[in-house]
């Protein structure tokens, strides 16, 4: 219950939310209303790598005191909801307060990024240069969040390959290379 019971004082945690109203109101103003769709993309996967990375903790402690389980894919989630709610779950080894210290660090550290590439776009002037066109309004936005979603994607992808599916992570694998193939294609050999 001291769990719960610090959550939801980190929660409610008045320099936690005047940081977050400055940086959507800023958010708002420089980038327009394409901001908030990215910042709800971004702010989604971030959760969903969160919840994987708290399932994978759970079940390493589950199968670390529990001598009958081998197989941490056939640890059932209610088990896990429960053990994430328990008092010895949240040492240093597995859990720790710290960890929501990191997400709300991350979370402001991508919105923060998020502004500035969006600003970059807006203010930049476009680039005619030997004949190519750079639009900064459309290239420095999709650069950032090219970049959030190859990195939420490869940490999930690690939390896939601790929860024991490496056959979806070969896929999850597989799209990030193809993706990374069209941004940057390998070099061919002469």
């Amino acid at each position: 219950m001291s769990v719960l019971k610090s959550f939801l004082e980190r929660l409610a945690n008045f320099d936690l939310w005047a940081a977050a109203t400055i940086i959507y109101g800023v958010g708002v103003t420089i980038c327009g209303n394409n901001f908030w769709p990215v910042l709800f993309l971004t702010f989604l996967m971030v959760a969903f790598d969160t919840v994987t990375k708290w399932d994978v903790i759970c079940k390493r402690y589950i199968m670390d005191h529990d001598s009958e389980e081998s197989d941490i894919r056939l640890i059932k989630m209610s088990r896990v909801i429960v053990q994430f709610f328990k008092n010895e779950t949240w040492c240093e080894e597995y859990l720790s307060s710290r960890a929501f210290g990191r997400i709300v660090e991350k979370l402001i550290v991508y919105s923060l990024a998020l502004i500035i590439f969006f600003g970059m776009g807006q203010w930049m002037p476009e680039i005619h240069l030997f004949g190519v066109d750079v639009i900064p309004k459309n290239v420095f936005p999709g650069i950032i969040c090219t970049v959030l979603f190859l990195i939420e994607v490869s940490s999930l992808n690690e939390n896939l390959i601790d929860l024991g599916y490496k056959g979806v992570s070969e896929y999850v694998q597989r799209f990030i290379d193809a993706l990374m193939d069209r941004i940057a294609p390998p070099k061919k050999e002469k």
